[in-house]
């Protein structure tokens, strides 16, 4: 196997665990807005000043939030960033 084999081979790895985490994230919003009762609208109004397919982007697992949009999530939806990242079970 080439050493430029290999680095694309790592690159792939790194790109799928990347995938990955974004889908955990993604499914545990869900999951914790649905609890909750409100809707992708409700959830988007609670955090103001995002963009308006933020909510929606998230939870397809096309992107994380940034730090502060975290915070703010967290807040909206009544639990930590541990448990949205996947570090912890408890809400």
């Amino acid at each position: 196997m080439t050493p430029m084999a290999t680095s694309e081979q790592q690159v792939q790895e790194r790109e799928r665990r990347g995938d990955d985490e974004r889908m955990r994230f993604a499914a545990r919003v869900i999951q914790r807005r649905e609890d909750l009762g409100i809707t992708q609208k409700t959830l988007q109004r609670k955090l103001s000043n995002i963009g308006h397919h933020m909510v929606e982007d998230w939870e397809r697992g096309i992107y994380l939030p940034s730090y502060l949009n975290l915070k703010k999530l967290c807040k909206a939806l009544y639990c930590s960033a541990d448990y949205l990242l996947g570090l912890n079970e408890e809400q």
